[in-house]
């Protein structure tokens, strides 16, 4: 089943880039189309308050392959657990986390679940479980209009305890990153 997933979102993400390479009409060259130039600087993320990255109850600005979040983390993370009986993690323990999603762009925009890779205790990419809680987490979002928040979970693998790192990087590698990095204690 883990394997299946992962090659589902491969084509699914190789579908994207294909489609985006291909493009539809390129109006680059009709002066209507073009954008003018402008000076304004892009928004900075808040300064990291850990060591290399975010902490549980920071706030970042996320310029991802969907649009420019802002992410703020809550503090206080529960734990549930997997139920699912067709599955290989049926049983496991997932840790919850609270976010708060804004869209602090001018166009509509959302976190793209491929922009989201997650390291468990050991360092090691850890399997999705986002597909089991896909009513709240943040993967699975909808697109918020500019200025509309939305308050949401991410859902991780329990991989024991130790430091977990959530690395966020937009735009298939062309966009930000940025590291939340938080420690579990069960």
């Amino acid at each position: 089943m883990k394997k299946s997933f992962k090659i589902i979102a491969v084509v699914v993400l190789a579908i994207i880039v294909l489609g985006a390479m291909l493009g539809g009409d390129d109006t680059s060259d009709d002066p209507a189309t073009t954008d003018p130039i402008t000076t304004e600087t892009p928004a900075t993320p808040t300064e990291p308050n850990v060591e290399g990255g975010y902490g549980l109850g920071d706030t970042f600005q996320f310029d991802g392959s969907s649009g420019l979040i802002e992410l703020t983390f809550g503090e206080n993370i529960t734990f549930t657990t997997v139920e699912n009986q067709f599955s290989d993690l049926d049983g496991e323990s997932v840790i919850i986390i609270p976010v708060t999603l804004t869209n602090i762009g001018d166009e509509t925009g959302s976190l793209n679940m491929f922009d989201i890779t997650v390291f468990g205790a050991n360092g090691v990419s850890l399997d999705s479980v986002d597909a089991f809680f896909m009513d709240d987490d943040i993967r699975w979002g909808n697109d918020l209009r500019p200025g509309s928040s939305v308050e949401s979970y991410l859902h991780i693998l329990y991989d024991g305890d130790g430091e977990y790192v959530i690395e966020f990087a937009g735009g298939f590698g062309f966009g930000d990153t940025a590291e939340l990095i938080f420690q579990v204690e069960r």
